[in-house]
């Protein structure tokens, strides 16, 4: 009879020790799901460093840091952000400017051709066209010696063009 109630003693001790353990593992468990929720939520927060074990006290550690990291990402992204709006609006200030520019040369009575480095026509105005014969859209993309007499024809080197007042 002792011995039936030591070892139902016992059972019970054990069974008592297996729930309080599972208990305080799944309340670990639910902590950390908590925490994932939240930041999967975009709230954030750090965990309390728990000691109890060190395995979730690596967890809670690199938990922290990845909120720390996030933090500072989301730091980052907002300053570039700001750079990016304010290069928009210089952009868009710039683009203004070259329409006004445009629509002044296009009236001009004068011949305008802008070429880049390699003598290649990318905007000429209509009085140039017509100068020579051309239409703006015949023009747009070629050499721009094409428009100079073969006598008058002169290679320039870019020491030349940064040389040069005036044309």
């Amino acid at each position: 009879d002792s011995t039936q109630l030591l070892i139902f003693t016992l059972i019970f001790l054990l069974a008592m020790t297996g729930c309080f353990l599972l208990r305080r593992i799944f309340e670990k468990i639910e902590m950390v799901a908590s925490f994932i929720k939240k930041a999967g939520d975009g709230e954030k927060v750090l965990m309390d460093e728990q000691n109890g074990t060190a395995e979730l006290l690596e967890i809670s550690k690199s938990f922290n840091n990845l909120i720390r990291k996030l933090e500072e990402t989301d730091l980052h992204m907002e300053k570039l952000h700001l750079e990016l709006n304010k290069a928009n609006i210089d952009c868009d200030r710039a683009e203004e400017t070259l329409i006004s520019l445009t629509k002044v040369a296009d009236i001009l009575q004068l011949g305008v051709t802008i070429t880049d480095t390699l003598r290649k026509i990318y905007y000429t105005n209509i009085a140039e066209a017509r100068m020579h014969g051309y239409a703006v859209d015949e023009l747009i993309g070629r050499d721009v010696r094409d428009l100079a007499p073969g006598n008058l024809r002169k290679e320039l080197t870019t020491e030349d063009f940064i040389a040069m007042k005036s044309w």
